[in-house]
């Protein structure tokens, strides 16, 4: 089994083979990860299953990015150019940062991660102090909101009934993406109508999220980032999850060095290194309750074990046990998915695939993410990639794919 032991993960390891045996028709998982890089699913993956609070396998692939024919061709052109001694400089592609090895320590653009390992999160921190009230309408925390979204409990929008659109499509105001404006951004979120009414139906909504962000930001008068920073990052010395360092005078998200790169983006016009690939959250200055956070492996794992560990992590205790059962319960039931909040509950449609039971629960993001556990064996699986590098469409069926098979390698190799 290659593990990854240089860098110090912060949870202990458990006394394991040399290599993870997949019983039956399963694939090792270190050879998933590898043929998924090979498959062009990704150009780069850190994954670890740990086991109450052990880690039983991890491992990193590949590089965060590829040498692009385009940069080549830009190199190739300057060499030309130096060679001939024609002083007209050559045009060259936009600076990117350099391929480099997949670590524990690389950061990975989280996505829908962002829900339950920060929004979710900082919301119970906030029901802890008296500072929020889940059966709250949202209109009472931000009462510029649109009159027919003013009355949607809070709970609502964190288990995904509230009503509201999926997504709502911020860039679609601001033509050019460096002259954007965050208060426009957000005055243009708050117009935004429920499409049904509250508890009818679980309709995965971004904007929801996004909502419950601008919340959070309302009643701690920081940014997103600021409040992670100070409520979870910092008591658990996390050494990489952050959202975007600073909002840029263009009012775009400075960008993260040496993060895994995700997709070329036609609006933006660049591939998106170390800035948030969502582009809602990318106009909210990389400060969204939907998306934002850049995460390690490392810091996955921290994050992962408050959830199995009764909000505790590192020694830290950073929600009261009777916080994350609140967290964890089920909230739809009869409805079309059972949802908790910030978590989707096991079913026949979730990455976890088949073999893991019905008190599993986890998470994907849109990048190629995705956290799942299994509470009964205290079982954490973590898998970071940046799928969306070979573009969203290109890469959307054989992710789906990819995560069930892993999971599935998960389950026979240690359960």
């Amino acid at each position: 089994m290659a593990h990854n032991s240089s860098t110090d993960l912060s949870v202990e390891k458990a006394s394991t083979p040399d290599r993870v045996l997949a019983a039956g028709p399963g694939v090792p998982l270190d050879a998933l990860l590898d043929s998924a890089i090979a498959n062009k699913l990704c150009t780069g993956a850190a994954g670890a299953v740990s086991i109450d609070g052990k880690i039983v396998w991890s491992r990193c692939a590949g590089k965060t990015a590829l040498e692009s024919d385009e940069a080549q061709l830009a190199r190739a052109r300057a060499t030309s150019v130096s060679e001939s001694s024609v002083s007209k400089p050559p045009v060259l592609e936009p600076a990117v940062s350099p391929p480099a090895p997949i670590t524990t320590q690389t950061r990975f653009d989280a996505a829908s991660l962002t829900k339950p390992l920060a929004t979710a999160l900082l919301v119970m921190k906030a029901v802890e102090s008296g500072a929020l009230d889940l059966d709250a309408p949202l209109g009472k925390y931000l009462p510029e909101i649109h009159s027919q979204a003013a009355h949607i409990p809070l709970i609502a929008l964190l288990t995904h009934t509230g009503g509201m659109p999926a997504i709502p499509a911020l860039e679609r105001f601001f033509p050019d993406s460096a002259q954007l404006d965050r208060q426009e951004a957000l005055a243009q979120l708050f117009s935004i109508r429920p499409e049904f009414a509250a508890g009818r139906h679980v309709e995965y909504s971004c904007t929801g999220y996004i909502l419950i962000g601008a919340v959070l930001e309302r009643i701690s008068g920081m940014l997103l980032g600021t409040l992670f920073e100070q409520e979870i990052a910092r008591p658990l010395a996390l050494s990489c999850a952050a959202f975007a360092p600073r909002i840029l005078d263009s009012g775009e998200p400075s960008a993260f060095e040496g993060a895994a790169q995700t997709e070329f983006c036609p609006w933006r016009k660049k591939r998106m290194d170390g800035q948030v690939h969502d582009e809602s959250a990318y106009c909210l200055g990389g400060h969204s309750g939907n998306a934002g956070l850049f995460l390690s492996l490392e810091d996955a794992l921290v994050l992962g074990n408050l959830f199995l560990q009764e909000g505790i992590s590192r020694g830290k205790q950073l929600l009261r046990p009777e916080t994350m059962r609140t967290m964890l319960q089920e909230r739809t039931i009869g409805l079309e998915e059972r949802r908790s909040i910030a978590f989707k509950l096991h079913g026949q449609d979730t990455a976890d695939g088949p073999l893991w039971p019905a008190q599993s629960f986890g998470h994907t993001g849109f990048t190629g993410t995705s956290i799942f556990f299994e509470p009964g064996r205290k079982l954490m699986a973590v898998l970071l990639t940046n799928r969306v590098y070979y573009g969203r469409e290109a890469t959307a069926g054989p992710i789906v794919a990819f995560r069930k098979e892993f999971h599935s390698g998960v389950w026979r190799a240690f359960c």
